[in-house]
């Protein structure tokens, strides 16, 4: 769907983070206390990956947050290529490992702190031409880049196996 048309203009489809103190519940209670974040917490029922994929593709941008469970460390989380997937502009943790795969600024946006997200949301939020750009350049990559196949060719290669055809 072209940004012009998405409903939403920033989402974040997860869990909601470890309560007060948590990284993630500060911001996502932040970009919520301002109104400038749609919110859909993620169902560990059976047959809502459908749904969650339907979301993504309604959301200009998809904040993602890099931090794991113990906020101890930074990953790169399947909502990078899913977001990609569904050709969202992704507005990542600055920092995040997510840099070693994709390049910020042209395949994704980073943010440091709430406040910057929320800059970044407001900036961005009558900017459907940005947001499309963007969601564009990430999904490119992800498909030209990131799909099964090469991640298993590139696994295969490592190991000294001939690559899959």
């Amino acid at each position: 769907t072209p940004h012009v048309e998405r409903g939403i203009t920033c989402g974040f489809a997860g869990n909601g983070g470890g309560g007060p103190g948590s990284r993630r519940t500060e911001l996502l209670g932040a970009l919520l206390k301002e109104r400038i974040l749609d919110l859909r917490i993620r169902s560990n029922l059976p047959y809502t990956y459908e749904a969650y994929c339907d979301y993504l593709s309604k959301c200009r941008i998809s904040l993602n947050t890099a931090w794991t469970g113990t906020e101890a460390t930074m990953h790169v989380k399947g909502r990078v290529l899913e977001s990609g997937l569904a050709g969202a502009c992704l507005l990542e943790t600055k920092g995040s490992p997510t840099s070693y795969w994709f390049r910020p600024g042209l395949d994704y946006l980073e943010y440091g702190s709430p406040q910057e997200a929320a800059d970044i949301i407001k900036r961005l939020a009558h900017e459907p031409e940005a947001t499309q750009a963007m969601g564009d350049s990430l999904r490119r990559r992800v498909l030209d880049a990131h799909s099964p196949a090469q991640f298993w060719n590139r696994i295969f290669e490592r190991i000294g196996m001939k690559a899959a055809a």
